[in-house]
């Protein structure tokens, strides 16, 4: 069911019967990392974030800018910024992940699915764990990447929330 759907959405399974298409075009990921690249998004419920590691770690983690064969911690921090303005997210990016609340490490991890452009942003139950007004925020933002054309599969049991953000059920 829902965690194979994810999980050929997100390249993780790559030996499947049927057809994604993206952009209308038929689809297959060879990976994870060839779903990223190609413009899809899944934030699982269980947070994909180190949680001993920085904000700024865990944004770039295993994708960092370099420069000269280098990492470019300038060019990281600058690319971050820019992302977590556009989630209305204040939070410092040398802080612990492990120091912040859910709520925030969940927006930390949808501001990983942006820093690659996504396209296709795949979110599993993701108010499991966030307040009302956390909620609000999260649609909030949801609502700012559909209107920029970034398309939302939104996966959750809470149908009060899928009949208050969905375009189609």
């Amino acid at each position: 069911g829902k965690s194979t759907l994810i999980n050929v959405l997100g390249g993780a399974i790559t030996d499947y019967q049927g057809q994604v298409l993206l952009r209308e075009q038929v689809t297959r990921f060879a990976s994870p990392l060839d779903a990223i690249r190609r413009g899809v998004a899944v934030i699982h419920q269980e947070l994909a974030l180190v949680p001993s590691l920085s904000v700024l770690e865990n944004l770039f983690l295993g994708d960092p800018p370099t420069r000269f064969g280098f990492v470019d911690r300038r060019q990281m921090r600058a690319r971050a910024k820019q992302i977590l303005a556009r989630l209305s997210l204040q939070v410092d990016l040398d802080q612990v992940v492990e120091s912040l609340p859910i709520s925030t490490q969940q927006l930390v991890e949808i501001a990983k699915a942006l820093k690659h452009e996504a396209k296709v942003v795949v979110m599993d139950e993701p108010t499991s764990s966030l307040t009302e007004v956390e909620t609000e925020h999260l649609f909030r933002i949801i609502r700012d990447l559909k209107s920029k054309g970034v398309a939302i599969i939104y996966i959750s049991h809470k149908m009060n929330e899928i009949f208050r953000i969905a375009d189609e059920v």
